[in-house]
């Protein structure tokens, strides 16, 4: 029989909320890899029923195919111990590099039967708190198959920049403390979604949204931000200068995407769009309809990001698939998406080295004022950014160009088709790099885990090593005979089981050492580990199924497991 290729995650990626780039990116990458369809199952170990509701809504949905022969498997979180152990998993990828790999990795190398590939990718690393969650990332368990995927090359330099950070200033070795491997793959986007539409396909567009038929239009799209993405007020200024140099007097400014509500930033631009004479036509929060009749409007695609939040740059992906020519900052990931002259502009940026103080009131502050702050000492060149925007706006049919070059290069590059390629092939390289797995490796525990067991054990009187013997109480001999049945709590029911609460209760009918009948239940149900197992008879002491006795005559063992 062939080897069953397994994919297995943490994360339902599907996410409800506002529309982010990391929920667009996160569900697309999935819809890709369903449409693909490249392992035998996919397993979700998830952590609420909300999650599962949600993956299930969309596969059965979207992908019944896949979901009624039952290769979209939704799992209790608490099932991957047992899983690990039973099942031989391809690779595990999860929706963010930040959260979970170091504790996958760390269960992975203690019960697995094959150390898997762990892979996830990097979204928003600009967090105060993210120093901690990349210092996870360096401990003895790290293996050569583990890999961070940046989405582009500046975002692969920074994860180095965190870890090298991290090793300075705890002191710690490259040789005892490794990082996973950092990647290099792309953000994806659907290139049949966004495509260039003809002169009539622009015209109706704009009617339909009340845009001037023959204006020139400049579209933003994204988070209209000024603490979490970008200020606008250069793009205004630029437009500024251009009005003073009698070049692109007609242009409209489009802004469209999420808004937060909270704040009067739109209000803003609005009153300094009346001020300098710029047209100015806000879409907040557009739905889909909206969405592809705004970019079939627009001519130019404007995103002069300044704030570190941004690491990607989805929306510039749907520009240029939409055929639009992009002007953007020479800054974060949008150097990987745009050709400077040949695709778009990348307008210089510049920004300070040392922040000495700004690094210490970080995490004393509000993560959008640490942005804020940070982003307003982030230059985008107006000067060049007018000239290079008036250029396009005056040359429709440069523009044109460009844009169609920009869709070429995006359908070749960017599709997920071709990103789902490149994660098929990472795990094939990852799993092919040779392992030597020492019981002393396996036994490595992360040193962020606590060790509740150690840490409160001055909190109970006794340790479980002495309880001594124990027998069924009347309640207990009632659950065994089927007269009664136990309780479990709606999550604790994940992890005790009655068959063996059951079992437990019939060898204890009479006396037995609560060691012995640990051992036991472990040789009786294979996969059943010590630490579970006692879970197990700890539960039964609690519920008063099980009871201490101090002097009692005992089974043997062999007696006791007949």
């Amino acid at each position: 029989m062939a080897k069953q290729h397994y994919w297995g995650t943490l994360d339902p990626f599907f996410e409800s909320g506002p529309i982010l780039g990391r929920k667009m990116a996160n569900a697309g990458f999935l819809s890709a890899l369903f449409n693909s369809d490249p392992f035998d199952r996919y397993d979700f170990f998830l952590s609420h029923a909300g999650a599962e509701s949600t993956v299930a809504t969309a596969a059965s949905k979207h992908w019944p195919a896949l979901w009624n022969a039952g290769k979209i498997r939704l799992r209790k979180r608490t099932e991957l111990p047992d899983a690990l152990m039973q099942e031989c998993y391809h690779a595990f990828h999860l929706s963010d590099c930040l959260n979970a790999p170091a504790h996958l990795a760390r269960l992975r190398n203690a019960v697995s039967r094959q150390i898997f590939p762990i892979t996830a990718p990097t979204h928003s690393i600009s967090y105060s708190r993210y120093g901690q969650d990349f210092l996870r990332h360096l401990w003895p368990g790290t293996t050569p198959r583990d890999a961070v995927i940046a989405t582009s090359s500046t975002a692969a330099t920074c994860v180095n920049a965190y870890y090298g950070m991290l090793r300075r200033g705890y002191g710690l070795d490259v040789s005892s403390h490794p990082g996973p491997r950092v990647e290099v793959i792309p953000l994806g986007v659907d290139v049949t979604q966004f495509t260039p539409v003809d002169e009539e396909g622009k015209r109706q567009a704009r009617m339909q949204l009340g845009l001037p038929a023959a204006s020139p239009v400049a579209l933003v799209f994204g988070r209209i931000s000024h603490t979490s993405k970008m200020d606008l007020l250069p793009l205004l200024r630029a437009f500024q200068r251009l009005r003073r140099n009698n070049r692109a007097q007609d242009a409209v400014l489009v802004l469209a995407g999420w808004t937060d509500e909270q704040e009067d930033f739109t209000g803003m631009l609005r009153q300094l769009a009346r001020n300098i004479g710029v047209s100015l036509s806000i879409f907040p929060r557009p739905d889909d309809t909206q969405k592809t009749a705004i970019y079939a409007a627009a001519d130019v695609f404007v995103s002069i990001a300044d704030n570190v939040q941004e690491t990607f740059g989805l929306t510039l992906l749907e520009a240029q698939a939409a055929g639009l020519a992009v002007v953007a900052s020479d800054f974060d990931g949008y150097r990987d998406l745009v050709v400077d002259g040949q695709t778009g502009y990348l307008i210089p940026t510049t920004m300070p080295s040392r922040t000495d103080f700004l690094d210490m009131m970080a995490p004393l502050l509000h993560d959008n004022q640490t942005h804020l702050l940070l982003a307003q000492e982030t230059v985008v060149d107006v000067p060049i950014l007018a000239e290079r925007l008036g250029r396009l706006l005056d040359d429709p049919a440069y523009a044109i160009t460009l844009g169609l070059s920009g869709r070429e290069r995006v359908c070749t590059r960017f599709s997920w088709n071709y990103v789902i390629q490149e994660h098929l092939c990472l795990w094939e390289r990852l799993n092919a790099i040779s392992l030597e797995v020492t019981e002393q490796w396996r036994a490595q525990p992360h040193p962020l885990h606590i060790a509740y067991g150690e840490v409160f054990s001055n909190y109970p009187t006794r340790q479980p090593e002495a309880i001594g013997y124990v027998a069924a109480t009347a309640t207990g001999q009632a659950v065994y005979q089927g007269k009664d049945a136990p309780i479990f709590y709606q999550f604790a029911e994940t992890v005790l089981e009655s068959r063996i609460v059951k079992h437990a209760l019939f060898l204890a009918r009479k006396s037995i050492l609560s060691t012995v009948l640990v051992q036991v239940l472990m040789e009786r149900f294979s996969q059943l580990s010590e630490e579970k197992a006692l879970a197990h008879v700890l539960w039964m002491l609690k519920q008063d199924l099980l009871e201490r006795k101090e002097n009692a005559s005992t089974l043997s063992v062999s007696k006791a497991s007949s």
